[in-house]
C-alpha cells in the first residue's frame, strides 16, 4: 500500500514539474507581494508589486525582486499539502471588511490553464477552511525558504499578520537558542497564555536570543519580561520601529517617482508630506532608542557581547 502511495505521488510531482504555482497578496495600506513557485526549478520568487488607479498610488514595484532556492524536501511536503485541498475547480470567498487583504491563489499548468482560490480576509471558520489549508502550506514553506534576508522576512510576516495565527514567535536557530518575533505582541499578562509558556520553557543556564527587527512587545508586557530576565539569560537585538519605517520610506520614494511622473500635483504633495514626517520620525527613533543591557541594534553587536562574557558558540 505504502509502495501505491509513493508511486501515486511521484506520478502527481512529475506531471506538474513544469507547473507553477502563484500567491497574489493585496494588503491594505502596504505593498502587495506576489509569490510565484517554479515547481520544476524549485525556485520561489518573492516581487513586490504598485497599484495605480485614478488619484492613488499604493505599493512599489521596486521594493524587493528577489528569487530563493527551495529545499526538495520542503517543496514536496508543499505539494503534498497543495493536493490535500482538492481544489478542482475555481472558488471565490467574498467578504465586506475594513482594512483587510485580498489574496488570489493559482495553480498554473504548462498550457497556461489555471485554477484559482480568490479570498478576502477569511477566518478560521469551516467555510474558509481550503483558505487556510492554502495559506498554512504556503507560510510553512516561504518561512522555511526566506531566510538571511530581513526585507524579504519582514515583507512575508506583515504580509501573515493580517491572517489569524497563534503567537507569531518562531525558533530559528538551536545554537544559540534564537526566536523571530513577527508583528506586534499585543495584549498582558492576562490572555497572554502562550507567550507565559514560551517563556518558562526556556532554559535557565544559556542564553537566549530574541530577533525583534520586525517585532515587539507591548509596554503592559514589560513587567513580565523583566520578571523572566531576572531568572534567565535573555537578550535582544533590532529594532522594530525602525525597520518598518525603512520599508514605508523605500516605498513612499517610489511612490513619489511615480507620480511625478504622471504629473499628479495632489499625489506629490501629500507624499512628499509623508516622506519628510517619517524621515524626522527616523532620527527620533534614534536618538530616543536607549537600549537596555541586554539589547542590541544588531545582531553583530550582541554575539560579541555574549562571546566577552564568557560563552561563544
Amino acid at each position: 500500500m505504502n509502495r501505491i502511495i509513493t508511486i501515486l505521488f511521484s506520478l502527481f510531482l512529475f506531471s506538474c514539474a513544469r507547473d507553477k504555482i502563484v500567491y497574489e497578496f493585496y494588503p491594505a495600506f502596504i505593498t502587495p507581494i506576489h509569490y510565484t513557485i517554479d515547481i520544476e526549478k524549485s525556485i520561489l520568487s518573492q516581487n513586490s508589486k504598485q497599484l495605480k488607479i485614478e488619484g492613488h498610488i499604493q505599493g512599489s514595484n521596486n521594493l524587493i525582486n528577489e528569487e530563493y532556492q527551495i529545499d526538495r524536501k520542503v517543496l514536496n511536503t508543499f505539494l503534498e499539502r497543495i493536493e490535500s485541498v482538492k481544489l478542482d475547480s475555481s472558488i471565490q470567498h467574498n467578504r465586506e471588511v475594513l482594512d483587510g487583504i485580498s489574496f488570489r491563489f493559482s495553480k498554473i499548468n504548462q498550457w497556461n490553464d489555471s485554477i484559482s482560490l480568490i479570498s478576502t480576509s477569511p477566518n478560521r471558520q469551516e467555510k474558509y477552511l481550503k483558505d487556510y489549508q492554502i495559506l498554512d502550506a504556503f507560510f510553512a514553506l516561504a518561512h522555511s525558504t526566506i531566510k538571511n534576508n530581513n526585507k524579504g522576512q519582514s515583507l512575508t510576516e506583515n504580509i501573515q499578520d493580517y491572517f489569524h495565527y497563534t503567537l507569531p514567535i518562531k525558533r530559528v536557530s538551536n545554537n544559540p537558542i534564537e526566536y523571530r518575533v513577527a508583528g506586534r505582541i499585543s495584549g498582558c499578562r492576562d490572555g497572554n497564555e502562550a507567550l507565559i509558556s514560551l517563556l518558562d520553557s526556556l532554559p535557565n543556564n544559556e542564553p537566549i536570543i530574541f530577533d525583534i527587527r520586525n517585532g515587539s512587545f507591548a509596554p503592559c508586557l514589560t513587567e513580565l519580561l523583566e520578571e523572566f530576565e531576572q531568572k534567565k539569560r535573555i537578550y535582544y537585538y533590532g529594532i522594530f520601529e525602525l525597520n518598518q519605517i525603512d520599508l514605508d520610506i523605500e516605498t513612499l520614494e517610489d511612490e513619489l517617482s511615480e507620480a511625478e511622473k504622471d504629473n499628479s500635483n495632489g499625489l506629490v504633495g501629500g507624499i512628499r508630506r509623508q516622506l519628510k514626517e517619517l524621515r524626522k520620525d527616523r532620527k527620533r527613533i534614534i536618538a530616543e532608542s536607549k537600549l537596555r543591557p541586554n539589547s542590541f541594534r544588531t545582531k553583530h553587536e550582541l554575539r560579541k557581547t555574549i562571546a566577552n562574557i564568557g560563552y561563544n558558540k
